[in-house]
């Protein structure tokens, strides 16, 4: 789920991340949790669903999820495309940045990619 506020805070929409790509994670995710113990107490060890995300100067929100595939959201909050990249294969990005001439890089490999 994500959430857009205005200048002043006030709440502009939220939205639930939902796709078929990401139904298989979902099903999958257990009804009781591993846990893991540290010096500050014993805390639940949840996979992660989502690797990374950045916000491109056209205000589009790219979700990378686990599985390889990423989703695009407009300024409005509404998902534009899913987006698999393919370098020397598959590639699951765990890192964006994007370029003032429209590209976008994914790590790990520092692949280009056009966006516009």
């Amino acid at each position: 789920m994500f959430r857009k506020y205005d200048a002043a805070g006030v709440l502009l929409y939220e939205r639930h991340i939902e796709g078929a790509e990401i139904d298989e994670h979902l099903r999958n995710l257990p009804s009781v949790w591993p846990r893991r113990q540290t010096a500050s107490g014993e805390y639940p060890i949840v996979a992660p669903a989502i690797r990374t995300a950045e916000v491109d100067p056209q205000g589009s929100l790219w979700i990378s999820l686990v599985a390889p595939l990423t989703y695009v959201y407009d300024s409005r909050g509404e998902k534009k495309r899913t987006v698999e990249f393919r370098a020397a294969g598959v590639l699951s990005p765990s890192d964006f940045f994007f370029t003032a001439d429209g590209r976008l890089i994914a790590s790990p490999g520092c692949y280009f990619f056009n966006v516009k």
